[in-house]
């Protein structure tokens, strides 16, 4: 079953080239190798390739069916990001291979495939290396609202690509705080 899937997706290769598909793989792994490692997780995750592949696969589909139907030659960062944050989310190729204690659980592991797809939305577009996090009071909210919705909402990468567009935007006009 695994080599007809495989089989179904070899048109990827012609459309994108092994190298890109590779390219792209090897940017998710090198992202969740780095990530368990700063979350101290390598004793209780590990990265499911197999699926990290689907992971992969699923995303350049998408990519290749929005470019048509929209007519695109080039996606940008913000679709990059949501399909990619997307498949993982749906996915899930970090694996739990041990249980941890309760408290290390709720602090690290709970919800870590929703976590590991908002590093890749930073990572894809922004440059996080600079860490000059402008209002962190409001960016906590927004991850903290994200990863709710990651988590217990209905997804889809449209979904995801409206909340990362809001990001750019200048409010146009004062807010109102109204509090019942």
């Amino acid at each position: 079953m695994p080599e007809d899937r495989n089989r179904d997706y070899e048109y990827l290769l012609n459309i994108f080239g092994d190298n890109k598909i590779q390219n792209r793989f090897s940017f998710l792994y090198q992202k969740a190798l780095y990530y368990i490692d700063n979350k101290n997780a390598s004793d209780y995750i590990v990265i499911n390739k197999s699926i990290l592949r689907e992971v992969i696969l699923d995303y350049f589909a998408d990519i290749e069916r929005l470019k048509n139907f929209h007519n695109i030659e080039k996606a940008n960062s913000i679709k990059i990001a949501s399909y990619l944050a997307y498949w993982i989310v749906k996915k899930k190729p970090l694996q739990l291979i041990k249980e941890p204690e309760p408290k290390i659980y709720q602090e690290k592991l709970k919800n870590i495939n929703e976590h590991f797809a908002f590093y890749i939305i930073l990572c894809v577009m922004y440059n996080i290396s600079e860490n000059s996090c402008v209002n962190k009071k409001e960016w906590s909210n927004f991850v903290k609202h994200l990863i709710y919705h990651f988590t217990y909402r209905i997804l889809t990468p449209q979904s995801i690509e409206v909340a990362l567009l809001a990001l750019n935007i200048t409010p146009v006009y004062p807010r109102l705080i109204n509090k019942e």
